[in-house]
C-alpha cells in the first residue's frame, strides 16, 4: 500500500511539474510522420481522433497503463498491449521506437505522464488519449471486458 502512496504523490508532483499546454497542439497534424529530422511530438487528443488515427494508421501501437485489476473493471480496447504506468516510469518496458505510441489509463492523467517519460526518452511520436478509457466509452466507442 505505502508503494502505490508513493507512486500517486510521484504522479502528481510530476503533473505539478509538467506544463499541462501543449506547445505543439495547433502547430502540428496528429498525421506526423516518425522521422530522425523531427523533433519529438506529444499531443493529447480526444478519444474521437484517437479512433480514426488508430482506424487509419497501422503504424501506431495503443497503449493502455492501467493496472491489470482496471482493465477487468473499466473494460479494455480491443489491441491495446497492457504496460502498467510504473514499467513506464522505470523505463522496463520494450515498446518499439519505430511506432507512434498512443497511450491511454483511466481519466488521462498518468497516460499524459507516460507520454512525457516517452517523449524525454526519444520517441519521436506520442499520444494521450484524454479522459482516458472514461472518455472513450463516453463518446460511444467500443470497449471489452
Amino acid at each position: 500500500m505505502k508503494k502505490i502512496h508513493a507512486l500517486y504523490m510521484l504522479l502528481a508532483l510530476l503533473l505539478v511539474t509538467f506544463p499541462f499546454s501543449n506547445s505543439s497542439a495547433g502547430k502540428s497534424s496528429p498525421q506526423v510522420l516518425l522521422s530522425s529530422k523531427q523533433p519529438a511530438t506529444f499531443i493529447t487528443i480526444d478519444p474521437k481522433e484517437a479512433k480514426k488515427i488508430l482506424d487509419s494508421r497501422s503504424d501506431v501501437l495503443l497503449v493502455d497503463v492501467r493496472n491489470p485489476q482496471e482493465l477487468t473493471q473499466g473494460g479494455r480496447i480491443e489491441g491495446a498491449q497492457l504496460v502498467p504506468f510504473p514499467y513506464i516510469l522505470r523505463g522496463k518496458h520494450n515498446l518499439p521506437r519505430d511506432k507512434a505510441i498512443m497511450l491511454i489509463c483511466a481519466v488521462g492523467g498518468r497516460s499524459f505522464v507516460a507520454g512525457k517519460f516517452l517523449k524525454r526518452d526519444g520517441y519521436k511520436e506520442s499520444f494521450n488519449v484524454g479522459g482516458g478509457i472514461s472518455a472513450w466509452k463516453k463518446a460511444g466507442l467500443p470497449v471489452s471486458y
